[in-house]
């Protein structure tokens, strides 16, 4: 799967994605421990969506909501506004 996450200068955020994930998304985490970006489903299921660069994280701390696109064929066919959640886990998570 393809993915891009862009920001605007009004704390507006947007992540296009090109294959279904399969589940319903409830939220977006992030996570600067090195974790990444994830993609959390509603009855739990998680997508590792990517690793965030640590100059590239300090600009999400003030987004609370994102809007995902699934995109086919460069147009939009699907989109779900979800939460955006910063997160440092302190356990072994992986």
């Amino acid at each position: 799967m393809n993915i891009a996450l862009a920001l605007g200068q009004d704390n507006r955020a947007i992540l296009l994605y090109d294959e279904p994930l399969g589940f319903a998304p409830a939220w977006i985490e992030s996570s600067e421990d090195g974790r990444g970006v994830r993609i959390i489903g509603e009855e739990g299921q998680e997508y590792l969506a990517g690793l965030l660069y640590d100059s590239f994280f300090s600009q999400l701390q003030s987004l609370s909501g994102i809007m995902m696109v699934r995109m086919e064929n460069h147009q939009p066919v699907e989109s779900h506004t979800v939460s955006f959640v910063n997160q440092t886990y302190k356990d072994d998570r992986s």
